[in-house]
């Protein structure tokens, strides 16, 4: 049984972590963020807690992370099930479409400041707050496909 070991990234975190490396920005914001756990040295602005921030922002925005993992399961069971006037599609739909506006403006919120920090070296005063957002979004899409 292997386990690999390391930090959760996928192909959108590739283009910033060269810019960065490379001492290099865009002029647009990516979806994706410097994998900072690979950095020998890393700007004061991507450390501790900027680097938790950028872990749970790909949960919450990757579309294999696990808000979406969550989210594609609750949508699944809702669509399957059987209730009189599909009163449970309706509830789920509505519920989920909930979910993804406050994922939207939050994940744009982090996605911004993820991208000034690897920048333009911008701390992240409220990564904290953001992190904490971010975890109740997602708890509340696993509560979502458990009920469903």
């Amino acid at each position: 049984d292997l386990h690999l070991q390391g930090p959760w990234t996928d192909e959108t975190d590739i283009q910033p972590t060269e810019m960065y490396l490379v001492g290099l920005h865009t002029d647009y914001v990516q979806d994706g963020r410097v994998i900072t756990q690979i950095l020998s040295d890393p700007n004061r602005a991507l450390t501790q807690p900027v680097t938790q921030l950028g872990e749970v922002y790909k949960q919450l925005n990757a579309s294999v992370g696990e808000f979406g993992a969550y989210t594609l399961t609750a949508s699944t069971k809702a669509i399957e099930s059987n209730t009189p006037g599909d009163r449970e599609f309706v509830a789920v739909n509505a519920a989920l479409t909930g979910l993804d506006k406050q994922r939207d403006a939050l994940a744009g919120q982090i996605k911004d400041e993820l991208y000034n920090a690897e920048n333009y070296g911008t701390p992240v005063p409220n990564a904290g707050l953001q992190i904490g957002q971010a975890q109740l979004l997602i708890a509340g899409a696993r509560a979502l496909a458990a009920a469903s």
